[in-house]
């Protein structure tokens, strides 16, 4: 049985197509797609040409039979949760390392050991082994999954993690027109950025010098120089619990409830019930004024290298900046000509934490940056408990001087 698009025989040549759970949605009946339908863009323009369409619709469960929107004919998404990879999922237990060092991962270098660990380094990887723990959550009912990127703002705790980490690393550029990207959501986001110069797409020059995956950057909804994750985003691939199994769900960018450092994502997080971000589709239209794209990217770049410690063990900003509406009135002028755009009006946490005197503060191996007073850099043998007291004396002390509650914007785990 070969793909009905590609005409290449499904799994590496071997016979083993089914007819797709969805072939409804195209008239004639069954039909299979090989795994080159992974992606949209990967040997099957049929695939691309229904992600397309997909990328039109909203908010719904791609493959979802029940009310609201119509799921589109067929996407690599519905492809990934067909019957084969459903009952014959390509993941193997084999994949799962017992015991793997987390400092080792972590940007500063911290944390224990994890229970389980898996790296991918596809989206198609990365949604099998999303899966593949689905189907075998009662056996993992005590280990929670842990989805990460390049963990450049992720506090690990020193105890051993009883998480089942999957370490993702699925990096595919895709273009899919000459206004979008579909990018796997372990991209790096300097890759990102660099992809867009060298191919004349303008609109995220503002990220150059980002740490961390584009996966992270919606998550958070990061930003700087004015820019800002929701202002360039289509639309998000996730997949989610729903009724007990993982189903893949695409989001446009207004139903990714985007907030100052914050999403859909990073709020269900909190709740206790993650999603895990699998690709995102970025506006990233063509552009003739290249050079300026290139001038602005180096000078980002530029800028972090002066400003931040960009090569000590860090977890980024500690803290996020503060919108002006939150600082008290009576305090507001003594602030006033250290207000900046990020992208409305803030104050920017540093420099509540220098005023507060925080840079002399150190615990253990923890101490704030000369450099940039809203980075902690670890020294020696610095643990997670030295850098979360750290962060509870520097919040008492900006709350004392200025009453208000900084909130963190590093993750902390265990």
């Amino acid at each position: 049985m070969e793909c009905v698009e590609c005409e290449a025989y499904p799994y590496d040549d071997v016979d083993r197509g089914v007819s797709h759970p969805f072939s409804s949605a195209r008239k004639g009946g069954g039909f299979v797609l090989c795994r080159n339908s992974f992606s949209p863009l990967r040997g099957c323009s049929f695939a691309r040409s229904c992600y397309n369409q997909s990328a039109v619709a909203g908010e719904h469960s791609l493959n979802n039979k029940k009310g609201g929107l119509p799921p589109p004919p067929l996407s690599f998404a519905q492809h990934a949760m067909c019957a084969w990879c459903l009952n014959e999922n390509m993941f193997s237990r084999s994949s799962i390392r017992r015991g793997k060092s987390l400092a080792r991962i972590s940007r500063i270098g911290i944390g224990g050991s994890a229970f389980s660990y898996v790296r991918v380094a596809t989206v198609s990887d990365l949604m099998e082994a999303v899966i593949w723990y689905g189907a075998h959550r009662a056996e993992y009912k005590k280990n929670p999954l842990m989805v990460i990127g390049d963990a450049t703002n992720v506090l690990f705790s020193d105890a051993p993690v009883s998480n089942f980490i999957i370490h993702n690393q699925a990096s595919e550029i895709i273009p899919l027109s000459k206004d979008a990207l579909w990018i796997g959501s372990g991209t790096q986001m300097n890759r990102v950025v660099d992809y867009c110069v060298t191919h004349a797409r303008a609109g995220l020059s503002w990220a150059a010098g980002l740490p961390g995956t584009i996966g992270g950057a919606v998550y958070g909804n990061a930003g700087a120089f004015g820019g800002q994750m929701d202002q360039c985003i289509a639309g998000v691939v996730s997949l989610e619990k729903e009724g007990g199994v993982f189903v893949l769900r695409y989001r446009n960018a207004q139903a990714c409830l985007f907030g100052y450092r914050t999403s859909i994502f990073k709020q269900r997080a909190l709740r206790g019930a993650p999603m895990v971000i699998v690709a995102v589709v970025l506006n990233a239209f063509h552009t003739h004024a290249v050079a300026d794209e290139q001038k602005a990217v180096r000078d980002h770049r530029r800028y972090r290298r002066t400003r931040h410690p960009v090569t000590a063990r860090t977890l980024g900003s500690t803290f996020q900046n503060v919108p002006v509406e939150e600082i008290p009135v009576q305090i507001r002028a003594e602030l006033a000509d250290r207000i900046k755009q990020d992208p409305f009006p803030v104050v920017p946490a540093a420099v509540l934490l220098d005023r507060a005197g925080c840079k002399r503060l150190h615990v253990g191996g923890a101490s704030f940056s000369a450099q940039h007073a809203n980075f902690i850099v670890a020294s020696g043998k610095t643990t997670a408990r030295d850098v979360k007291k750290l962060c509870r004396q520097a919040h008492l002390r900006v709350q004392r001087r200025f009453g208000v509650a900084l909130v963190l914007e590093i993750i902390t785990q265990g």
